[in-house]
This record gives C-alpha cells, sequence and structure tokens, in this order.
C-alpha cells in the first residue's frame, strides 16, 4: 500500500469485515429440521475462537465483525444489509453465510466493487458478471449440472431410460446449456421425450401438468430442476395415480439435505441416487465428521454452552459449518495477503487457496480463472425408513470441466 493511501475497512490496527446474517424468520418455525439457530452467534465464536488460537491479530491488525440480518425471502432485504454493510458500516470484504442470492451478491460485488466469500451457488454468467469480487465455496450451478449429467451416465442410471425434463422457465437457458447439452453429447437426446416448464418456484399448477405430460410420454426417468415443494407436489401427484418414475437429485436449492428432501413421499422417492459435493449424509452412514467440521463444533460449544449435533439438528450443524468454513478461507487471505492489504491482494491471495479441506464442503480451490470453489462429487441414497440421505464411497474428481 503506499504511503497515505487508504482502504475502505481497514485501518493501522484493524479489519473492519461485514458479516450477511441470514434470519429464516417464519420457517425456522417449522423444526429442527429448518433451524439454523443463531448465525450471528456462530460468527462471533469463529472469531472468538480466531483470537483464543492467536491467529488474530493478523499481520499486526485485529479483526473486527459487524453484523446485518436480512430475511432471506426478502430481496429488498437482501439490499438494505448490502449497503448497511459497505456503506453505513464501510467494511473491507463481506463474508454472506448463505442465501443472500443475487440481489444481495450482485449488490456488493458488482455495484459496490467489494470482496465477497459466501456459500450460495450461481450460474456461471452470475459468476463472469461479478467477477473478480464474488468468491463461494460451493461449485458453480453450470458446473454442477454438466457433471450432474456425467454422474447419472457413469452410474448407469439413464440406460434404456426415457427422459422427461422439468425446470423453471427463468432457468431454460442454465438446463438447456448444461444439463440438455450434455445429454445430447453422451447419446441421450432421443430419449428427452417429455418437457415442461414452470414459472411458479414454490408449487404451482404445472406441477399436476407434469406429471400428466410425463405419463402419457411413458417417461420412466424424471429429472425435476425445480424446487422442493415444486417437487413435493409432483410426487405426491404422481403417487395418487400410481406413476412411479425413477428420481435422481444433486445439490441444485440444497436437495441432497434431510431437510430439503423431508415432504417428500418414502413410496414414491426411496432409494434415489443423488450427487453431492457436500459433506452431508455422513452420520447415517457412519462417517465420523471431518476434523474440521469437529474444530468447529467445539469451538461453538465452548462460545456458546451449546453443542450442535449433526443427527438432531442438522440445518444448523450445516450453517454452521458453512461460517466456520467461510472464516478459514477468509483468514486464510488476510494472513497470505500481509500487511499491505487490498482489496487486490485479497483477492490474490484467495485465488492462491489450493485443494483446502472444509467441514462441510468439499475441499476447495479457487484460481485467478475459478472463483466457485469444490472440485469434487459423491454418491448419495435416500432411504425412506429414515427420511434421510446416506453417503456412498469417496469423494472423486469431477468429470467434466
Amino acid at each position: 500500500m503506499a504511503p497515505g493511501a487508504t482502504v475502505r475497512g481497514v485501518t493501522d490496527k484493524t479489519i473492519k469485515i461485514g458479516i450477511a446474517v441470514p434470519d429464516l424468520g417464519a420457517v425456522a418455525a417449522l423444526g429442527p429440521g429448518y433451524d439454523d439457530g443463531d448465525p450471528q452467534k456462530h460468527m462471533a465464536s469463529i472469531l472468538a475462537a480466531w483470537k483464543r488460537a492467536g491467529l488474530v491479530p493478523v499481520n499486526g491488525r485485529d479483526v473486527q465483525f459487524v453484523y446485518r440480518r436480512f430475511n432471506i425471502l426478502d430481496d429488498s432485504a437482501a439490499r438494505a444489509a448490502c449497503t448497511g454493510l459497505v456503506k453505513d458500516e464501510s467494511v473491507f470484504m463481506v463474508i454472506a453465510i448463505h442465501s443472500f442470492g443475487g440481489t444481495g451478491g450482485d449488490c456488493v460485488t458488482s455495484e459496490l466493487k467489494t470482496p465477497l466469500v459466501t456459500s450460495d451457488q450461481i450460474s456461471e454468467g452470475e459468476a463472469t458478471r461479478t467477477a473478480p469480487w464474488f468468491f463461494t465455496l460451493q461449485t458453480s450451478e453450470s458446473r454442477m449440472e454438466r457433471n450432474w449429467v456425467n454422474w447419472a451416465d457413469r452410474r448407469g442410471l439413464l440406460r434404456g431410460k426415457r427422459i422427461g425434463l422439468y425446470y423453471f422457465t427463468s432457468e431454460q437457458g442454465e438446463v438447456f446449456a448444461n444439463i440438455k447439452a450434455q445429454l445430447v453429447k453422451l447419446g441421450y437426446g432421443k430419449m428427452i421425450v417429455s418437457e415442461v416448464a414452470s414459472d411458479t418456484v414454490g408449487g404451482g399448477p404445472q406441477d399436476v401438468v407434469a406429471v400428466q405430460r410425463f405419463r402419457a410420454a411413458n417417461v420412466d426417468f424424471a429429472w425435476l430442476v425445480v424446487d422442493q415443494l415444486s417437487q413435493t407436489n409432483f410426487m405426491n401427484n404422481a403417487q395418487s395415480q400410481a406413476y412411479k418414475p425413477a428420481y435422481v437429485e444433486s445439490d441444485y436449492r440444497f436437495s441432497t439435505t434431510n431437510t430439503a428432501t423431508m415432504t417428500y413421499p418414502a413410496g414414491q422417492f426411496d432409494r434415489s441416487y443423488g450427487m453431492t459435493f457436500m459433506h452431508y449424509g455422513e452420520g447415517p452412514a457412519g462417517i465420523p465428521p471431518p476434523p474440521e467440521a469437529a474444530q468447529c463444533v467445539r469451538d461453538y460449544a465452548q462460545y456458546s454452552g451449546t453443542t450442535v449435533d449433526r443427527q438432531k439438528r442438522d440445518a444448523e450443524y450445516t450453517s454452521l459449518n458453512e461460517a466456520c468454513d467461510e472464516g478459514q478461507v477468509v483468514l486464510t487471505a488476510l494472513q497470505r495477503a500481509g500487511r499491505a492489504l487490498t482489496p487486490a491482494t485479497f483477492i490474490a491471495a484467495l485465488e492462491t487457496i489450493q485443494d483446502m479441506p472444509m467441514g462441510i464442503h468439499g475441499n476447495v480451490t479457487f484460481t485467478a480463472s475459478k472463483h466457485d470453489g469444490v472440485d469434487t462429487q459423491r454418491t448419495m441414497q435416500w432411504h425412506g425408513s429414515c427420511g434421510c440421505w446416506q453417503a456412498l464411497g469417496t469423494f472423486e474428481p469431477f468429470f467434466v470441466p
């Protein structure tokens, strides 16, 4: 940093970081499966653990967290959190734990040119638009969709199947460019016998139409690229008509979490497979948590007096570990950026992170041309007896870029 130069949120002694805190509000009242706990307290426990371990001050500067809460169902609230953190609090960068969405993310990055680290999944088009400011620990939606098709092919799930695609009209371009294009490339183009689009997120009349059209076309592999409520409506309607195609899932809209699938009828979805790049389904499979996750839970217990059980409080366990993973990435970049901390040196430091083990995400790698972190996948299977996913095998590299 040149003598006399100033960087927003950075003084000689402190670095101010903004935390966008998701508020699930009434959704949490649906039960532990939807309750993230207190994400602000999660983040506070992370900063306390850094200080306890002597990791802060970092390069001679203390770290300060400032918070803004936002309703995850309100785009205007996400924007208000963005402007409150960047304009009012003058933070150096923002950590958005999850569900900050396009509105909040675009505000922080494209509009206000501020580094953002999150676990939100975005398309490659959005990644280009928000570069170089936007970093997500998850893989992009586009890469996920391409690899989802290749994964299903490698597992033999598509052989001899008549495929039906159900997707949102707003995401048709992504589906065509990635899922449909890969199906055609792998030789399944003629097996796509029905396509239905919906304009309604959260369930609507097209859910029933999709069942009717799939049945009429003798679809026996229903590829549902819609939200969980729409999928639930589809499956319940299919079950009422004694129609049972095969299903497949992925991390699209967190569909490989037990919370996301808790409304699926077991008679329809039992033994279905899914592809994940997260450490989901490990508890039911008897796989111990990663060391990073175990440490995250211990740090929070020491700070709050509460231990978050990954089986009984699945949503909070995931949210807590998302925060810890994001915090680890940010701390590492602050350390590597050195004393001359600027947005440019911070971004360059993030881009040096290679194959970093995480608590809930797969290992994370960033480069100058890739700001979505995970490059590996694993298979899961859903069991109706427990209403839960079970991880199978180990993480393996993605099949295609």
